[in-house]
């Protein structure tokens, strides 16, 4: 968030991080020599050293970033100086004499009475444009003697920071990294509570474990990703494109204010459709389809259709070509008027349709245990609750459109946001090897419910204080630039 708001507090918390990474890599070495290696090809450990190698190089890249930000600026500035104090200096003394003869008698008070600026006078516009023009060619020749100087070390890494195309690619590196971080130390800490706890050790009554568990794992983190995404929609992330429930800005170009959230979320729904069709029988491979396999592949083709239809409904181009309407009024003009779609948020039902749907399978969805079952069948509910709270946001917009380009805030999507993360961390937790945990430890399904609201409800809390945090960064430099400015 400090990276983010371009605050100077990013390095001190970069150092604190990087130290706080050390001691947890001191740890990781100190838990690694006590324990056996439960995962002999896993990929928890490459993924550890990969992300410290990255956050290494991130840490650098910020620095040198910066660095030549601050030296092209320099360059730029020292180069104007000399010119801007040259013509200030003696346009300060133009003043000075204008404002003496000002002072002076005039020999004709009806030239100055008529006159729009009677302390300018002929003399002195053609003294200020022969100033501006002998200052410019002046500073004009020291550059181009800058150029015959020897070329030597200093002058060229000030060639290359000055480059635009060099600070294009940093950028772009950076502010990848950067939201990427995010998702690495998500699978990271995913897969470090695996190896630690030791679930979907591959055995041989239980050697496609892992698949059930990468499935869970997998669609859960989707759930979890999409409700903090959500939150951040809440609090105001993504208002410059019209997707925290306001206003679109006129400044998007045509196509970027074509597409909206809810196109996004059909896509995805679209698209993880298809990729699921072809990943519900892996844990079956070569083996012969069951009913429950059959089951799995009609959710997908739920989620295939169901985002082509999202994605037919968000379509402009579609809607001109289905204009439906009475032929008499085929040329009524405030009739047209009407058919016209109005700027602001898009109310598509489809994505809401499918979640809703989606519960309601994974509620009723056959289970082995008991335990298993109420797992699912507090997904299912939680899943039903957030499509509810959707739909009320809806409503909400629809009776009360937004008027402004600041976010509007509707106090269901705070639901909509905590049904998603917590049923994604219920999806998570009801793998077989975990229920099964469960089941030999008598812990029984509402103590893990519990446990996930307690840790969402936390999660949520932290995500909105970052939130404050970089909001108050990005102020806190708005400040410091005011005084560096008056000063």
């Amino acid at each position: 968030m400090l990276n983010s708001a371009k605050s100077n507090l990013r390095y001190p918390s970069r150092i604190a991080f990087l130290g706080l990474h050390g001691i947890g890599t001191v740890f990781g070495f100190a838990y690694y020599s006590r324990t056996p290696d439960l995962y002999p090809k896993a990929s928890h450990n490459g993924l550890g050293w990969a992300i410290s190698a990255l956050i290494l190089a991130h840490f650098i890249i910020g620095i040198i970033k910066d660095s030549i930000g601050r030296t092209s600026d320099s360059g730029t500035k020292d180069e104007y100086v000399p010119f801007i104090a040259e013509v200030t200096g003696r346009m300060t003394r133009e003043e000075e004499r204008n404002m003496e003869a000002a002072n002076q008698p005039s020999r004709s008070s009806s030239s100055t009475a008529t006159s729009p600026y009677p302390n300018l006078t002929e003399s002195s516009v053609e003294t200020n444009s022969e100033t501006l023009l002998d200052v410019h060619l002046h500073c004009c020749s020291r550059l181009e003697h800058r150029y015959d100087e020897p070329m030597t070390w200093s002058r060229r890494w000030a060639n290359v920071s000055g480059s635009n195309v060099l600070i294009r690619i940093l950028d772009l590196w950076f502010d990848i990294v950067d939201q990427g971080l995010l998702i690495l130390g998500f699978v990271a800490i995913c897969t470090g509570i695996v190896t630690m706890v030791g679930i979907f050790v591959p055995t041989k009554q239980h050697e496609k474990h892992i698949f059930n568990g990468l499935a869970h794992f997998i669609k859960g983190g989707v759930f979890v990703g999409f409700g903090i995404i959500t939150l951040g929609r809440w609090i105001g992330c993504f208002a410059e494109f019209g997707w925290a429930w306001n206003l679109k800005p006129s400044n998007l170009t045509k196509r970027t204010a074509s597409i909206s959230m809810e196109t996004i979320e059909c896509f995805v729904i679209f698209l993880y459709g298809i990729t699921n069709v072809f990943l519900e029988h892996l844990s079956a491979w070569g083996e012969a389809w069951v009913p429950q396999d059959l089951e799995h592949v009609a959710i997908s083709l739920l989620f295939i259709g169901g985002g082509l239809c999202g994605l037919m409904v968000e379509s402009k181009a579609l809607r001109r070509l289905v204009k439906a309407y009475p032929k008499a009024l085929a040329h009524d003009v405030e009739f047209s008027k009407r058919l016209q779609p109005q700027q602001g948020i898009s109310i598509n039902p489809m994505p809401a349709m499918i979640i809703f749907l989606l519960g309601m399978i994974l509620g009723g969805h056959h289970q082995m245990s008991t335990e298993s079952t109420m797992m699912h069948k507090q997904f299912g509910n939680l899943l039903i609750s957030a499509s509810v709270a959707r739909c009320c946001s809806y409503l909400l917009l629809q009776i009360t459109p937004p008027t402004s380009m600041y976010p509007s805030r509707p106090p269901s999507e705070l639901v909509c946001s905590f049904c998603f993360i917590c049923g994604g961390f219920m999806l998570m937790a009801s793998n077989r090897d975990t229920v099964q945990s469960m089941i030999n430890n008598s812990v029984n399904a509402m103590v893990v419910a519990t446990v996930t609201m307690g840790i969402t409800a936390m999660l949520m809390a932290w995500v909105i204080f970052l939130f404050v945090v970089k909001d108050w960064a990005e102020k806190r430099e708005m400040w410091r630039d005011r005084v560096v400015s008056v000063q």
